[in-house]
């Protein structure tokens, strides 16, 4: 929200697309903007923690309040996270462009069942439910 002005979108799209083996499934999940968008050069770095793009000085008043910039925390977090269960993140934008707002698209991809999520009962395989799992 903070890289799309009001006139802009933000979408959120989620399926469950199936793995390479029949038992495999993941969801996926894309988060798709119309803002300014994210330079390539930038698109692995904005995933380290305290990187920010652009000039930390942008704060959320006047003409700037689309831009205003976080602590560059809420992303390494986000992939610590989604990684951690298994998954992965990236992102796609074909530049920024704050006259064309190219937008910005995040991916996500969980399993739907995490490595370790299965245990050995009595020699065979079950399924534990994802509250259990951690």
């Amino acid at each position: 929200m903070k890289y799309t002005p009001d006139s802009g979108r933000i979408s959120v799209r989620a399926a469950i697309v199936p793995g390479q083996t029949f038992e495999e499934e993941f969801l996926e999940i894309v988060i798709q903007d119309t803002g300014i968008g994210i330079d390539p050069k930038f698109h692995s770095l904005i995933f380290e923690k305290f990187f920010r793009i652009g000039d930390p000085q942008l704060h959320s008043t006047g003409s700037t309040k689309f831009k205003g910039a976080g602590p560059g925390l809420g992303l390494p977090i986000a992939k610590g996270v989604i990684e951690a269960h298994g998954g992965r993140i990236w992102v796609e934008s074909e530049g920024e462009d704050e006259a064309r707002l190219p937008g910005s698209s995040f991916n996500i991809v969980l399993p739907v069942r995490p490595p370790g999520s299965e245990d050995i009962v009595d020699g065979e395989t079950a399924v534990r439910p994802a509250y259990l799992i951690g």
